[in-house]
C-alpha cells in the first residue's frame, strides 16, 4: 500500500481527485516493481492529458478549461476543484449536455451535481444521436430546478454547442471561469447515425 504520509509528491495537475489518482497509480506502480523514485519523479514531472481539466491559452481576463466530465460524480470533482481556485466575487461557468441514446436517469443528476457548485449553467448538446437535444436539456434541467434555480438567471438552454461555447464566453467577466464538460478531446459530434467533425478547443 501507499502511504500519503511517508510518499511525497507535487503535482502539476488541479484536483483532490487527481490527488488520488496519483496514489491509485503510484500503488499500481509499485506492485509491477516501479522503484519509489521513479514513481515520484514521473508524478512530479506530469503535466495531465489531453481535455482533462486542460487550459486554453488566450488572451482573454477570464480562465477558459476543457475537462472531458460527463457523469454527476465527474462533474462534482471538476467542478468542486475548480471553485476551489475561484477568485473571489467571480463566476463558474458550466457548459454541458448528455449523451443521446445512452443512460437517461443520469441526467438530472448531472445537472443537480453542475447547479451545486456553478454559478450559471448553460445547457446545449453532447451527441445526441437520435434524441432531441431539446428533450435531453430539459431532462438536465430537472436537476438543476430542483435546487430553486431559474431558467434565463441560473441556466440557460443554447442547444448548438458551439453557440453555447460563444454564449459562455461572452457572459463570462474578468476573473470568471468558465468551462466546457464532456466532449473534451473528441473529434466528432454525433447527430442521428452520422458523425460530423468537431474540435472543443477550436469552438
Amino acid at each position: 500500500d501507499v502511504n500519503p504520509n511517508n510518499f511525497k509528491f507535487k503535482l502539476k495537475v488541479a484536483g483532490n481527485y487527481n490527488v488520488y489518482n496519483a496514489l491509485a497509480a503510484a500503488a499500481a506502480a509499485q506492485a509491477l516493481g516501479v522503484g519509489k523514485r521513479q514513481i515520484t519523479y514521473s508524478l512530479n514531472h506530469f503535466l495531465g492529458i489531453r481535455g482533462r481539466m486542460e487550459e486554453v491559452e488566450s488572451k482573454l481576463n477570464f480562465r477558459t478549461i476543457v475537462d472531458f466530465a460527463h457523469t454527476p460524480n465527474s462533474i462534482e470533482q471538476a467542478l468542486t476543484a475548480l471553485k476551489q481556485s475561484q477568485p473571489k466575487g467571480a463566476k463558474l461557468i458550466a457548459v454541458f449536455g448528455a449523451a443521446g441514446n445512452r443512460d437517461k436517469t443520469k441526467r438530472p443528476k448531472m445537472g443537480e451535481a453542475a447547479a451545486k457548485y456553478a454559478d450559471v449553467c448553460v445547457l446545449t448538446a453532447e451527441d445526441p444521436r437520435s434524441e432531441k437535444v431539446e428533450k435531453i436539456c430539459t431532462q438536465i434541467a430537472a436537476g438543476i430546478t430542483k435546487l430553486g434555480k431559474k431558467e434565463g438567471v441560473d441556466f440557460f438552454n443554447v442547444y448548438d454547442r458551439a453557440k453555447a461555447i460563444n454564449f459562455a464566453v461572452k457572459m463570462a467577466k474578468k476573473g470568471d471561469i468558465v468551462v466546457t464538460l464532456g466532449k473534451s478531446h473528441e473529434k466528432s459530434m454525433a447527430y442521428g447515425k452520422k458523425e460530423y467533425p468537431w474540435d472543443e478547443f477550436a469552438a
